[in-house]
């Protein structure tokens, strides 16, 4: 019976593979995590109980050995400290740097508003637009500009479609159009513009000449009339009180009977150029006579030539009798009357 004879190993081999062998344990029993030695043992003097010595723990850094070959031999490399990644240090990062970034952005005069350009606005000039808005030394980021367009509206009912662009590093635009008057409103020491669509308007700059009614009253306002630009905003009526009180006391952006504004267009195409047209909450529409008289033929121009002719045969009378009224009412054909003067 033929037995098989293992391999022998010369002694250097047996040597060379135990010391292969020894490198693999030392390896593996590295890669495993060593425990926190406990901390020194406290030492009580004069049995007061405080601490005396207390050794600060430290997180075990991992060690790795790198085998070259199969010759045994080993490089232990640099110890690696255990990072742990803490995402409130991360979180308190990214705050600082939001509030840095704030900071730079609200205090840099790149992004400091200094005039703002305007497109299509002749009669409000820029020293008005910046007492309402108070643009000077405002940061483009501080701008609310739905606020801005109403704080406009308000002020300046003369103004409408208004857009207001804003574009870094703080250029500003302002983007309106101007209501055109048709007619100057006075009452007493109050002057108006009321414009095509009958919205009353504050005169401003300079304008041709246009058709002149003398009241004792504000421009009657229509039955469906509203205050176009006055919106209960706290924010925008604090910023400008004032403007504001002289909006509503003078009716301000809110619309007169379209009828009477139309009759009274009408009615300056059939007096003599340059007659100035007068109304009266109780006679309507009129206009002064050159023989210094006012003459009162109602709210329309129902029967207009006809009440002209009866007019007309009226002043013949007066002269004839030489007297000296102080108003001519024909709003009623079949009952004229004439009031003297007191």
């Amino acid at each position: 019976m033929n037995l098989v004879r293992k391999p022998t190993l010369t002694r250097s081999e047996q040597v060379r593979q135990r010391r292969v062998e020894e490198s693999r344990k030392r390896i593996t029993k590295s890669q495993i995590p060593v425990s926190n030695p406990g901390p020194y043992p406290v030492t009580v003097r004069g049995g007061s109980g405080a601490r005396v010595h207390q050794r600060t723990q430290k997180r075990p850094r991992r060690q790795y050995y790198y085998s070259i070959g199969a010759t045994g031999a080993e490089i232990r490399l640099p110890a690696i400290p255990s990072i742990r990644a803490d995402w409130k240090w991360v979180s308190a990062g990214i705050a600082l740097v939001m509030i840095i970034a704030l900071f730079f952005f609200l205090n840099s005069s790149q992004f400091t508003i200094s005039s703002p350009k305007t497109v299509g606005i002749q009669r409000v000039t820029g020293s008005d637009l910046e007492a309402v808005l108070r643009l000077q030394g405002l940061s483009i980021f501080e701008l609310d500009t739905n606020i801005a367009r109403t704080q406009l509206a308000m002020a300046f009912p003369d103004l409408k479609n208004i857009q207001i662009r804003a574009s870094l590093p703080a250029a500003i635009t302002i983007i309106a159009e101007e209501r055109q008057p048709v007619l100057v409103w006075k009452n007493n020491d109050t002057t108006l513009w009321v414009d095509t669509e009958g919205v009353i308007i504050p005169p401003r700059g300079e304008i041709g000449p246009l058709p002149v009614i003398e009241s004792d009253s504000l421009p009657p306002l229509g039955d469906n009339a509203v205050n176009l630009n006055n919106p209960a905003t706290s924010a925008v009526n604090n910023a400008i009180p004032t403007m504001l009180e002289t909006s509503i006391l003078q009716n301000w952006g809110r619309r007169m009977d379209k009828n009477l504004l139309l009759t009274a267009l009408k009615l300056t195409t059939i007096v003599p150029e340059g007659t100035t047209i007068a109304f009266s909450d109780r006679h309507g529409l009129g206009w002064m006579d050159t023989a210094g008289w006012y003459v009162y033929i109602g709210l329309t121009l129902d029967e207009i030539d006809l009440k002209m002719t009866e007019y007309q045969e009226i002043v013949k009378q007066v002269q004839v009798m030489g007297l000296r009224p102080q108003i001519i009412s024909v709003e009623t054909i079949h009952a004229p009357y004439l009031r003297m003067e007191q």
